[in-house]
């Protein structure tokens, strides 16, 4: 037999983009956003705003170095034709093609686009729950913009406060709102650097209740942490909604502060207890939480600041009793500039007569007076113990008068994870602004949006392989080698790291392979079901 030659036989990459593309056609995201941006059959286009879109997602999850430095060479070695059909190459998405979506997004609107998507797939997944849970998250960015405005711009980089720690850099702000028991993506925004959370929750809040109430959507509670709060009470009539109340208000203290003995023990480790308020003129359910996990970890944290603040209080004070007054008032002044926050100080003046000439002193030589402060530095119990009282604890409130118990108040609060949980995903510390994508403003607020389908792809695709492992009762290994009906996506797609498609291609044969699976892997793809069989070559 000949050997086959390097011409003859040829591999592409597969991994695990097969899974991600049997994922994006089970939500049917190409054909939702080919019907919202159509192209004209005579543009010459090769392929559609839906495909350009599938193949930034896919880029986004090939877990590459930067995930979000998107390029025609990430497809270079791809098996294109078995992800996007025959006839479709990787030179087909290339920078103008890509830069084209991104402006088309943009031109028909960032928030607009991502939830007619969202929510369609949201309806038909059944996916949308009781509550829409928004946060926000900041993402800097790299490079300078142009002064003037762009038509559809709605939203710029500035300065602002920078959570990473980087004032260097301009950033923006995404809101994101998810729902669901799987955390869905149902709502995206896209805001200056500078904005103000307490402005933009709302403002997200009474646009997706006119969004939910133009499709006919059943009324759900939004839910939104401490900086929430203040607009939902002022802003929020007409719409129930779900909140943490901030701890500076008067009447929040003196109920974190309640000694009362009538709390509802969970069996999770909370313990609860209802109250009623009418704060802002809204009649709302106030209920008191008490985490004793938080209580323990809120415990430690106190007493290092404790030990903390006392080392430098005794420090201060040791160079404050070293130093010499003029006068009693300016000793005064000085003990009055030390703050203390646990600890208090006693402190006696003392007035020393002093010699002002050098040497031993005769009879009648001249003195002078100073003063010298002797500090006595304690804790501070009461204000310690008042402290201590409000560790774990937090209020949740809500108009809802009725629908929600005690306890669903509570567990729905807590599902907000899975909102902090798609930052964490989708977070990076810079965009790559001196690509060609996100030269203007109007193309970074596009690729959020981007970013928030590869998080819908992502939570999509987890959701249903842990809902298929819990309905057969199965389970995988983790990446500690032990079973569980929870893997991660992110670990499902590093197991199918090197399957690869090999084609032979002589006068007598034509065939592709994939290969390099195993056991394991077929089980997978069989749970993604037939679409991703055909992609790696499974029979029923």
């Amino acid at each position: 037999m000949t050997p086959f030659t390097n011409k003859q036989v040829r591999g592409k990459v597969l991994d695990h983009l097969g899974l991600v593309t049997a994922t994006i056609e089970d939500l049917g995201l190409v054909e939702k956003i080919d019907a919202l941006l159509p192209l004209s059959q005579n543009n010459g286009s090769k392929v559609s705003m839906g495909q350009r879109v599938s193949a930034m997602i896919l880029n986004g999850l090939g877990f590459m170095d930067n995930r979000l430095y998107m390029f025609e060479k990430f497809l270079d070695n791809k098996s294109v034709d078995r992800i996007f059909g025959q006839g479709v190459e990787a030179s087909h998405f290339n920078d103008d093609a890509l830069g084209r979506c991104l402006d088309a997004i943009a031109d028909y609107g960032v928030t607009k686009f991502f939830t007619e998507v969202s929510f369609a797939i949201g309806q038909e997944k059944k996916l949308i729950g009781p509550t829409m849970r928004g946060d926000t998250t900041t993402l800097a960015v790299y490079g300078d913009y142009p002064g003037a405005r762009e038509p559809h711009e709605t939203a710029r980089p500035e300065r602002g406060h920078s959570k990473i720690k980087r004032g260097d850099l301009k950033q923006m702000i995404l809101h994101l709102a998810t729902t669901g028991s799987s955390g869905f993506p149902i709502w995206m925004q896209a805001h200056a650097g500078n904005a103000s959370d307490k402005k933009t929750l709302i403002e997200a809040a009474r646009r997706m209740e006119a969004f939910r109430k133009h499709i006919q959507l059943e009324d759900p509670i939004y839910v939104g942490d401490s900086a929430f709060y203040s607009g939902a009470v002022k802003d929020g009539a007409g719409m129930k909604w779900l909140s943490r109340v901030p701890e500076n208000i008067k009447e929040a203290k003196q109920v974190i502060h309640t000694d009362q003995d009538n709390w509802i023990d969970l069996s999770n480790g909370y313990r609860i207890q209802p109250f009623t308020s009418e704060y802002g003129g809204v009649s709302q359910r106030w209920i008191l939480v008490h985490s004793d996990q938080a209580f323990e970890r809120e415990i430690k944290t106190l007493e290092r600041q404790i030990g903390k603040e006392e080392a430098e209080l005794s420090k201060t004070l040791w160079h404050l009793s070293c130093q010499e007054f003029g006068c009693s008032a300016d000793a005064q002044k000085a003990i009055s500039q030390i703050k203390f926050k646990y600890h208090q100080a006693s402190y006696e003046i003392e007035e020393i007569k002093k010699h002002t000439d050098k040497g031993r002193p005769k009879v009648d030589a001249p003195y002078t007076t100073v003063f010298k402060v002797s500090p006595t530095l304690e804790k501070d119990q009461e204000k310690i113990l008042y402290t201590k009282e409000a560790k774990g604890r937090f209020i949740l409130a809500t108009n809802d008068m009725d629908r929600l118990s005690d306890e669903e108040i509570l567990t729905e609060y807590k599902k907000q994870s899975s909102t902090e949980g798609g930052f964490q995903f989708i977070k990076n510390n810079a965009f790559e602004v001196d690509s060609i994508f996100l030269k203007k403003p109007s193309r970074i607020q596009a690729l959020m949006a981007i970013m928030c389908l590869c998080l819908m792809v992502y939570g999509f695709a987890q959701y249903k392989i842990r809902s298929t492992l819990e309905e057969t009762n199965e389970t995988l290994p983790n990446q500690s080698n032990r079973e569980t009906k929870k893997p991660t996506m992110q670990w499902i797609y590093r197991l199918f790291h090197g399957i690869h498609v090999l084609k032979i291609e002589t006068k007598e044969l034509s065939q592709e392979l994939v290969i390099n699976l195993n056991p394991l892997l077929e089980r997978i793809v069989r749970m993604f079901g037939t679409r991703a069989m055909e992609i790696y070559d499974l029979v029923a």
